[in-house]
């Protein structure tokens, strides 16, 4: 049996409901989510996260379901380095009208495989989930669950290669194309930048920091509310490690999978691959050509 059973209900008491539950809930999951990481984080005897915080404003619901998902993946990577489970991804169906409930069920999903970690460490101490305020906003949720998402890193076995983050870019890229096809009189860039040895993932985080913001111009001008990424000061670029890129690059994806989703044809976009090894180089190559793609 687990330590700790998987609340049904919110500690405030609210029915799990599209009505009744709201972003106060989910972070007190999400709270709970990261204090259970801590306990797991102690046994381990890693350290706690220290890197510079990157910040995001004007978070939508849209996007606060985008962050919980990488939750989730972190959660089940964790798992199966503990315990050997593979837990294989499914695609679930974001409605268009997304409420609080939506990513309170994904965090929700989060929290189970947290308490098989315990369970295998011997963590026999119980946490309680601690009820939040109410006027929480979504950027709040955002940062909270930004924050779970990197100190999973710290416990990683195995981190995010440079590998993982090239494929994520590409699919970006190919997002990027489908949508330039909706005007023609656009000329698609398609050649690949010249590579340039010697990357640090500081200066590629940088490079998808500004095609975020070109992605973000034009889903502004779409009508499309789309928050805000605070971009670190490059005097601190040497604290960016290659899972704050491969998050980057997951927001990317996210923001330009969402726009393409708009479109009548939806087709995929057909971008899957082996990459090979690579080196953050080779990612800021890849994002090189993406912002090459937004800047037509």
């Amino acid at each position: 049996a687990l330590v700790d059973p998987v609340p049904s209900n919110p500690v405030s008491g609210r029915a799990v409901s599209i009505e009744t539950l709201t972003t106060a809930d989910v972070l007190a999951r999400v709270n709970l989510v990261r204090a259970t990481l801590d306990q797991i984080r102690i046994e381990m005897g890693q350290p706690k996260d220290q890197r510079v915080e990157i910040v995001a404003s004007n978070v939508t619901p849209r996007e606060a379901v985008f962050k919980a998902f990488t939750l989730l993946r972190k959660a089940n990577h964790l798992r199966f380095e503990v315990t050997g489970t593979i837990t294989p991804e499914k695609q679930i169906a974001i409605p268009h009208d997304i409420h609080p409930l939506h990513t309170w069920r994904i965090v929700n999903a989060a929290y189970g495989p947290l308490l098989t970690v315990k369970h295998t460490l011997g963590i026999h101490e119980q946490i309680k989930e601690q009820q939040q305020t109410a006027g929480v906003t979504p950027s709040t949720l955002f940062r909270a669950m930004a924050a779970a998402n990197r100190q999973f890193d710290m416990l990683f076995m195995q981190g995010v290669s440079s590998n993982n983050t090239v494929q994520q870019v590409a699919l970006a890229s190919g997002h990027t194309m489908r949508l330039l096809e909706q005007f023609p009189q656009r000329v698609p860039v398609s050649t690949m930048p010249e590579f340039e040895r010697g990357k640090q993932p500081g200066e590629v985080h940088a490079l998808l920091v500004r095609a975020y913001e070109k992605v973000r111009a034009i889903a502004t001008a779409s009508g499309v509310p789309t928050m805000k990424l605070e971009v670190v000061p490059s005097k601190r670029s040497h604290i960016i490690t290659a899972s704050d890129v491969f998050d980057v690059a997951i927001i990317l994806v996210s923001q330009l999978a969402y726009l393409h989703g708009q479109l009548q044809d939806t087709d995929p976009t057909g971008i899957s691959f082996d990459p090979g090894y690579k080196v953050a180089s080779h990612v800021y190559q890849q994002a090189s050509l993406l912002l090459a793609q937004l800047t037509t």
